[in-house]
């Protein structure tokens, strides 16, 4: 699968977690794949607004995305009404900002 990074979110991984988005990209849709799956009665947050719109793309990434989750992003978009892509790009943001310790992230975030 083929996501479009913009250069806001190029800049907030990197500010946060370093130069290597792959790393973080792939963390975050892992992160929200298990979230997804564990999920009750609490469903996650609605999209946030600026998600909706296409970003210009500053980086392409090419992911390998296992049949599960595929899955679970896919009926999780149809249940936000919106794209694979644009829920994609939700998750990576709820990742970024995230108050927690990241594996990827370059030094621990403090609460």
């Amino acid at each position: 699968m083929r996501i479009s990074l913009g250069t806001f979110a190029c800049s907030c991984i990197e500010a946060r977690f370093g130069g290597d988005i792959d790393a973080v990209v792939e963390e975050a849709l892992d992160s929200y794949a298990d979230r997804i799956e564990s999920l009750t009665d609490d469903r996650p947050m609605p999209l946030f607004w600026f998600v909706r719109e296409a970003p210009e793309a500053q980086v392409e990434l090419d992911l390998e995305i296992d049949p599960r989750q595929r899955r679970l992003f896919e009926a999780e978009a149809r249940r936000q009404e919106v794209s694979i892509e644009q829920l994609l790009m939700h998750a990576i943001f709820l990742h970024i900002g995230a108050p927690a310790v990241h594996k990827a992230a370059r030094i621990p975030v403090r609460i």
